[in-house]
């Protein structure tokens, strides 16, 4: 779950947030906040997976730092799926399990021949 030391640092109380609110309505609940290391109540801060041209997939790791992080690393993941209809999400190979330092990571998707959409995948261990 979330961390009570992130939640008083962002929310000042352990009741404002829990795994399913979106105290800033962006669309990503503050437990995946918490996950991301984004701001739960900046709208503007959110996990953003960009494409340089038409072929690469590029997004910038963000390291566990600060309060309810301690001990801990943040893990990203690349992901595609052919067909979001059957939601099949599989890892691109060599793009998982990526350590977050705060480093842009770069993937030619016309390299792996895998065609479909991207996301990223990211976790606390």
């Amino acid at each position: 779950g979330i961390s009570d030391d992130w939640e008083m640092t962002h929310f000042e109380d352990l009741t404002s947030a829990d795994s399913g609110s979106d105290v800033d309505n962006n669309g990503v609940s503050d437990l995946e906040a918490f996950m991301a290391g984004t701001n739960p109540i900046n709208p503007l801060d959110y996990p953003e997976l960009k494409f340089i041209g038409n072929r690469i997939v590029s997004f910038e790791t963000r390291p566990a730092v600060g309060n309810g992080y301690e001990n801990r690393e943040r893990v990203y993941s690349l992901q595609y799926c052919e067909d979001l209809a059957l939601g099949d999400w599989v890892d691109v190979s060599g793009m998982d399990q990526i350590v977050a330092e705060g480093q842009a990571v770069q993937f030619d998707t016309t390299a792996s021949g895998h065609s479909g959409f991207y996301r990223t995948k990211i976790g606390l261990n």
